[in-house]
């Protein structure tokens, strides 16, 4: 019986062309594979980083519609925005003062770069300074509201006679409006240079750059004193992973209503302007009305004292009928005559209507004068009350309509 073993002649493997085509094959999935998985795991880390971003973007916009101003950085890591000595300007994300749980970080778990414009000026038009309570919408020319004052009203819930959305929105357009400026929060795009209401910086997975902290470029040497930050647009590459996102002045001022809230005030002091003159006329009838008031008593006096006078004529005759009377009593009947008691009587009713006419011409001169001090006290009123604050109000409109409509 013959054995079923293959002849050796007729035994195959690889050869030298199949193996290397397959180690070939291997090796692009491998590669592949390198360049997808890392891919995917940035897909994922950057679409989670991008959210925190939009959640803080969300917080912040929430905070400023809250509070009429951002929240300045921490710089001591506590999550707590630092006020002292100053309201500071880069730093982290100030998280505890958000309402947040935990700091605000990226995929990789760094945390956020933090900046905001920080501008003073003497002119409160111009006072730019986005992390402070600042009565910046003053049209009237009176003693400004101290942001401790602010502080207490918010508290309090007691505004007085600041409007603190407009004073928010009076910074923004401070923001807009003045020049550039290197020491105040800015980005740098091709050498231009465009200042913004805050930045936010995601560090990426670390310092590519190999310089300063985990920052790129410009967002890891900013500082106080030259706060500038990349432009949002700079590409990433080897030596920069970072992520800016900025927030310009416009987009804060659109984000919280601004134009709508400005409108409204502009219309409202010429309605305030309006109802003044309404009333200045007003006062003005009722001070006519005085006048005629004061006429009518004066009159009223001549009246009074011919009462008096026609009162004393009657006693006066009613005397002389007295003495008729008993004169021809005496003469006729004796002293106990009818007539001379009837003539008694007539001078008696006689003197009851001079006294009467008496004490009514008391009342009309004490009305009269009552009514001179009135017209008095009115025209006082008027002159030192009404009148300035028709004036400063008219006043007011103009500069108010010159903070809301100007470009300046």
């Amino acid at each position: 019986m013959k054995s079923a073993l293959v002849s050796p002649g007729t035994q195959r493997g690889f050869t030298f062309i199949e193996l290397s085509f397959v180690i070939i094959v291997f090796g692009m999935v491998a590669a592949v594979i390198a360049q997808v998985v890392p891919a995917m795991r940035r897909s994922s880390s950057t679409a989670e980083t991008v959210r925190n971003i939009v959640s803080v973007q969300f917080s912040l916009e929430s905070f400023a519609a809250t509070h009429s101003r951002l929240p300045c950085a921490d710089t001591d890591g506590d999550g707590v925005e630092n006020l002292a000595p100053s309201c500071q300007t880069i730093g982290t994300v100030p998280h505890v003062t958000l309402g947040y749980p935990g700091p605000l970080v990226n995929a990789d778990n760094y945390p956020f770069k933090y900046a905001i414009y920080q501008r003073d000026s003497a002119d409160l038009r111009l006072k730019a300074s986005l992390g402070s309570a600042v009565e910046r919408y003053r049209p009237s020319t009176g003693t400004p509201v101290s942001a401790t004052d602010l502080t207490v009203q918010l508290t309090n819930k007691s505004y007085g006679s600041t409007n603190r959305r407009l004073d928010f929105c009076q910074g923004l357009r401070a923001g807009m409006d003045l020049p550039y400026d290197q020491s105040y929060l800015h980005v740098v795009e091709s050498g231009k240079r465009t200042h913004v209401a805050y930045v936010l910086v995601d560090p990426g997975i670390g310092n590519m750059d190999l310089a300063g902290d985990l920052f790129d470029g410009l967002n890891g040497t900013a500082s106080a004193a030259l706060p500038e930050f990349e432009h949002p647009s700079r590409s990433q590459s080897m030596t920069y992973d970072d992520r800016v996102v900025v927030t310009y002045f416009d987009e804060m001022w659109d984000a919280l209503g601004c134009s709508a809230t400005m409108a409204t005030a502009g219309r409202a002091s010429p309605d305030l302007e309006t109802t003044l003159a309404l009333f200045k006329q007003s006062a003005a009838d009722y001070h006519d009305q005085l006048d005629i008031a004061v006429d009518m008593g004066f009159a009223d006096n001549f009246a009074a004292a011919a009462a008096v006078l026609s009162a004393a004529a009657g006693v006066v005759k009613a005397a002389g009928v007295l003495l008729v009377g008993i004169g021809s009593a005496m003469e006729t009947f004796g002293a106990t005559s009818g007539s001379a008691v009837a003539a008694g009587v007539g001078v008696g009713l006689s003197a009851v209507t001079v006294g009467l006419a008496a004490v009514n011409l008391g009342l009309t001169v004490d009305n009269y004068e009552k009514l001179k001090d009135r017209r008095a006290d009115f025209e006082t009123l008027v002159s030192t009350r009404l009148n300035p604050l028709y004036e400063s109000v008219k006043a007011d409109v103009a500069r108010s309509g010159d903070l809301v409509y100007s470009d300046k």
